[in-house]
C-alpha cells in the first residue's frame, strides 16, 4: 500500500469497564474519488465474534482546495 494508506489500531473498554475491545484496520485513498477502508474488531467477551469489514467509500469534494 504505501503512503497513502493510513493505519490505526484501537483498544476501549467496553460493558462498564469490565470487558475491552481491540480493533485494527486501514484507509487506503486512490486520489481518485474512491477509498479503500477495512477494519476487524476482537471482542474480549467470552462467546463474542470477531468482525471483518471491507469496504469501498466514493468520496463527494464539496469545497475545492482542502
Amino acid at each position: 500500500m504505501g503512503p497513502q494508506t493510513t493505519w490505526w489500531a484501537d483498544l476501549v473498554q467496553i460493558n462498564d469497564a469490565h470487558d475491552t475491545m481491540s480493533s485494527v484496520g486501514f484507509i487506503h485513498d486512490f486520489k481518485n474519488n474512491f477509498l479503500v477502508e477495512g477494519w476487524a474488531s476482537f471482542p474480549s467477551v467470552s462467546g463474542s465474534r470477531q468482525t471483518f469489514i471491507l469496504k469501498v467509500d466514493y468520496v463527494i469534494r464539496i469545497l475545492s482546495g482542502i
